[in-house]
């Protein structure tokens, strides 16, 4: 009988010694924007290393704030350069980890019902994955009387970009009633989604993934501040080896394509193969001085 007790212990720890060994997490913060990408390219990294990418998202002034309180995340993927700036400045990253991993892009999206005739055809003379001039924006938003959703600007660096380009067409008197604030991007894609809006000013990664519900048009880079998208690795990680991995595989050159197809310039700067083309409206956009219906 204890023969047969050592045998069964003996049995229990061989099995356990041959078991696979716990994969490793690699904890990541990533602003609102970069939710959707992140869950794509997150297949084809945890295939390769092995591991497990464990996502918290949110507004990057947010995740700033948790990460000053001793967040336990490995790596920030924020939508800005300042907040990284700040970690850097205060001693709170890995030594040359602060870099740009893509370059956002700010887009305005709006319910595509408002975008029909009476007849019910869509309004001719757009084309797809394409930029509307500035004195069409003008002339959409001037005419504009519902809400519009823009995030938190004092928290998120897309609704920031969003007050500084209504500034810059000096529509935000006219249009400052009218704001309905989101806790982030995330969540103004949400109102809108929803119908608790038919207008507003999001990244164009998340005005991709809205599905069929709405038309979008890519705001010419020029109207906004540069919304350079910064990483950096934590000095409190315990997994700076792997968040390194994670930050070499954003910037190889396959995955900055795969960013350009899903919404952001390259984080050299420069447009890659499948981003948007620039010179006319969206598909389903006003063409200069036609009505919206609706406004």
């Amino acid at each position: 009988m204890v023969k047969n007790l050592f045998f069964g212990i003996f049995c229990c720890l061989f099995l356990l010694s041959c078991s696979e060994p716990p994969q490793a997490k690699l904890r990541i913060a990533t602003a609102s924007n970069f939710r959707p990408a992140l869950e794509i390219l997150r297949v084809d990294f945890e295939k390769s290393c092995h591991c497990r990418l464990e996502i918290a998202s949110g507004a990057t002034g947010m995740l700033y704030s948790q990460i000053r309180e001793g967040a336990p995340y490995d790596i920030f993927l924020a939508a800005d350069s300042e907040r990284p700036r700040l970690l850097q400045r205060d001693g709170l990253i890995a030594p040359g980890s602060y870099r740009t991993y893509a370059r956002g892009r700010l887009a305005l999206w709006i319910e595509r019902s408002l975008l029909r005739t009476e007849s019910g055809a869509d309004l001719p003379g757009f084309v797809p994955a394409a930029q509307i001039a500035p004195p069409h924006l003008a002339l959409l938003l001037e005419n504009w009387r519902s809400k519009v959703v823009i995030a938190d600007p004092q928290l998120a660096p897309y609704g920031d970009a969003a007050v500084r380009l209504l500034r810059r067409l000096k529509l935000w008197r006219h249009l400052r009633g009218q704001m309905v604030y989101a806790a982030n991007v995330g969540h103004a894609q949400i109102l809108l989604r929803e119908g608790h809006a038919q207008l507003g000013l999001i990244p164009m990664s998340l005005a991709l993934a809205s599905g069929k519900g709405g038309d979008y048009m890519a705001i010419p880079e020029d109207l906004y501040p540069p919304l350079e998208q910064r990483m950096v690795i934590l000095k409190s990680s315990r997994n700076k080896a792997l968040a390194q991995q994670f930050a070499d595989y954003l910037l190889a050159p396959k995955t900055q394509q795969r960013l350009g197809e899903l919404g952001y310039f390259s984080a050299a700067g420069a447009p890659v193969a499948g981003t948007p083309v620039a010179g006319t409206p969206v598909a389903g956009t006003p063409a200069a001085g036609a009505p919206v219906a609706g406004t």
